[in-house]
């Protein structure tokens, strides 16, 4: 765990005082001395396994950012919550956001950012952005077009 992420996860737990935290991961948990820390003064905190998703509508997902997007919109539609990036500093509530049923920032004028996300289950906007998928395939959405499906197409 770098120092970052070690930040991004207290000022969350700080200013956004979450009932758990959870880290998705497809290993172990992190390593090292700012994770033992973590565990330390985030009672909240909590790993939960997480099989990355290999396809998606059938279709072979073979890019990384492709897969945690596939995940992380599966998560949020059947949760719901707030998800973060590991480099998401929290620097007060996010709780007036979460009136509404769906909550993304903006990147650009032309795409919107998946680094922080907030859902109630069963998320219209998101199901509609993997539903996008279903015309994915690795060849059409390659090089530069890889993040269209996750930032640009919503």
């Amino acid at each position: 765990m770098l120092y970052y992420h070690y930040m991004s996860v207290r000022s969350a737990a700080a200013n956004q005082q979450p009932e758990k935290i959870i880290f998705h991961v497809d290993g172990g948990p992190p390593l090292g001395d700012l994770w033992k820390k973590l565990v330390e003064e985030v009672p909240c905190l909590e790993t939960r396994h997480l099989d990355v998703p290999e396809t998606v509508f059938g279709h072979k997902i073979e890019w990384i950012l492709h897969k945690t997007d596939v995940a992380r919109n599966d998560i949020l539609i059947k949760e719901g919550g707030i998800y973060l990036d590991s480099d998401v500093l929290i620097l007060r509530s996010l709780d007036p956001l979460r009136r509404y049923a769906f909550t993304m920032g903006r990147s650009t004028a032309n795409s919107l950012s998946n680094g922080a996300m907030l859902a109630k289950p069963e998320s219209k906007f998101l199901q509609a952005t993997i539903d996008t998928y279903k015309e994915f395939s690795a060849e059409k959405f390659s090089g530069t077009k890889q993040a269209v499906l996750s930032v640009q197409r919503p």
